[in-house]
């Protein structure tokens, strides 16, 4: 292999084929989970906000602490913070995990056309 071959794989990107898309040659993921991730983040970070600062629970103290707003029941304020916390450490892992996924699917490809050269 030149250097001019190497130097245009790594540097050429390849353009868009719709055969290529329609036919699921082409993954559109690696795109897609950066801004699926950063949604659901604002999402999970919203909905514990509104949880922490939500007053606490349901009115009737059912034995497991839903009436206070200090609970680790839903509507917490301890609840929401896990909830902030793990749900995006959680989420972040699960968004690295497919991008691995899909990163390594993309390396096996590489190395397919490039042996076939």
């Amino acid at each position: 292999m030149s250097e001019d071959q190497i130097s245009q794989g790594v540097q050429g990107k390849e353009t868009f084929n719709l055969t290529d898309f329609l036919q699921f040659k082409r993954m559109i993921t690696l795109q897609v989970i950066p801004l699926l991730y950063a949604i659901v983040a604002i999402i999970i970070t919203l909905a514990s906000l509104v949880m922490m600062f939500s007053g606490g629970g349901n009115r009737y103290n059912d034995g497991f602490g839903g009436g206070s707003a200090f609970s680790l029941m839903p509507g917490g304020f301890l609840g929401g913070l896990i909830f902030l916390v793990l749900g995006n450490i959680f989420w972040r892992m699960w968004c690295e995990f497919i991008l691995v996924l899909f990163r390594i699917n993309k390396n096996i490809q590489d190395v397919e056309r490039n042996t076939r050269r």
